[in-house]
């Protein structure tokens, strides 16, 4: 199914759900809603989907300027801020509540920016 005309996306979950969804979810949600220009959702980013996964081509949403995390649980925030960097070309930020990796997702978006020139 896909939502061509969806602009908005807030789905408030919580740590706690365990069937959060993945950061493959992401991914097609992109590519059936190529009209997002919001996202705010709770995300299990534990692991990060290879280039495979999607036949060596992920899908790119170059609307979204800034996407919530929620307290999505994040094990690696440098993988993850360069997998939302490649999908999310535009962005110009990541917010997320846990205070655990706040920090350090800053850090690393702030490192990926400056390695691409923005």
């Amino acid at each position: 199914m896909a939502w061509p005309e969806l602009e908005r996306l807030s789905l408030r979950s919580s740590p706690w759900n365990t069937g959060a969804l993945t950061l493959s979810s992401l991914l097609l949600l992109l590519k059936h809603s190529p009209g997002l220009r919001e996202i705010e959702i709770f995300f299990d980013a534990t692991s990060v989907p290879s280039t495979d996964e999607f036949g060596g081509d992920w899908p790119c949403n170059k609307n979204i300027k800034e996407i919530y995390l929620s307290d999505s649980s994040i094990a690696d925030p440098c993988s993850v801020v360069a997998f939302l960097c490649a999908v999310l070309p535009n962005l110009t930020g990541i917010h997320c509540n846990d205070l655990d990796v706040k920090d350090v997702v800053s850090e690393c978006f702030e490192k990926q920016r400056k390695s691409v020139g923005v």
